[in-house]
């Protein structure tokens, strides 16, 4: 299925238009209220080897910053919340 194609010209109109765009504090708002929402969970993410942790709103986060798949980081904490391939921990808040 194919969509509407702009041409070259309206993309490069659509981003000088959008160049030095900034959010409102509305918008910020919305935008940390959604990252801390009902469905998402404070995860935990502790290297076993340096012991460093750090705190991730969602499953989600935790998987583009390890470069894995969500699905795999939510059947590791199903499992004890051990990610094996390279020593992490974790949790869930």
């Amino acid at each position: 299925m194919s969509g509407f194609k702009h041409s070259d010209t309206s993309k490069e109109l659509m981003r000088s238009l959008a160049t030095g765009r900034t959010h409102t504090e509305k918008s910020k708002s919305k935008q940390k209220m959604t990252a801390n929402s009902a469905t998402s969970q404070t995860v935990i993410f502790t290297n076993n080897k340096s012991g460093q942790s750090k705190e991730f709103v969602s499953i989600r986060r935790v998987a583009d910053y390890i470069n894995k798949h969500h699905s795999y980081i939510a059947k590791s904490l199903n499992n004890n919340g051990i990610y094996k391939g390279k020593y992490y921990i974790i949790r869930i808040r």
